[in-house]
């Protein structure tokens, strides 16, 4: 039944996006005594994500890429090889305007990085901090345009979806990356390099020209608070 146990991990994934860590924690201890089964459902991950981004389903991308953080934590994977997959995500927005999908690979890594461990943030640090201002790089010479229109109050300045999720990042580094509302389960230690029996993570295959040539397009963001 792996492939049945496989495509259900997927699933629970990317609809119960609360349990995405206790599902990457099973996988982690699945891979002591099947690890065989691990190695294909690692490649499972990336292949789904790979889809999603293809096929515009952006919530269901930012899931699975959730998913995939958590493996690094648990050390299904290495984390070399996670941050090479999110600097291939960061590299979907190179060159492209937000109209023209240019917001897609800045917000799936940076709505990555919260599911980051502080133990696996403690060794990529350097790493994640280029991204994260690589992202800030990105959002000062970004043209929104269509945040005029999402005010309430002509004086009012309000921080889209993408600039408050720049500024929770951000909030998240000052504070030594801890978090009290993603769950880390514990008893696990992520590693740079990751199991050395499973299949290493793939390279994303997707760039910033398919993106554009392919017309996948990241919805305009909403702001960040809500009407009471």
């Amino acid at each position: 039944h792996g492939e049945l146990m496989a495509d259900t991990v997927m699933d629970c994934a990317k609809h119960i996006p609360l349990k995405t860590g206790i599902y990457a924690a099973w996988v982690a201890r699945m891979a002591e005594k099947h690890k065989k089964w691990v190695g294909l459902l690692v490649p499972k991950a990336v292949d789904e994500f790979r889809c999603a981004l293809r096929s515009g389903h952006s919530t269901i991308a930012q899931l699975l890429l959730q998913f995939i953080i958590n493996l690094g934590n648990y050390g299904v994977i290495g984390l070399a090889g996670v941050v090479d997959f999110l600097q291939d995500v960061l590299a979907l927005s190179d060159g492209l305007r937000p109209a023209k999908g240019g917001d897609l690979g800045i917000f799936l890594m940076l709505s990555s990085l919260p599911f980051l461990s502080a133990a696996s943030h403690a060794n990529i640090d350097e790493k994640v901090n280029a991204m994260i201002s690589k992202a800030d790089a990105y959002l000062n010479s970004r043209e929104a345009r269509w945040k005029p229109l999402l005010r309430i109050l002509k004086s009012e300045e309000i921080p889209d979806r993408l600039e408050a999720l720049a500024g929770a990042v951000r909030s998240m580094k000052q504070t030594g990356w801890n978090s009290q509302s993603v769950l880390h389960v514990p008893g696990f230690e992520p590693n740079l390099q990751g199991g050395s029996s499973f299949s290493e993570l793939a390279a994303l295959g997707v760039s910033a020209d398919e993106i554009r040539k392919n017309k996948i397009r990241f919805h305009v963001p909403l702001v960040s608070s809500r009407f009471l």
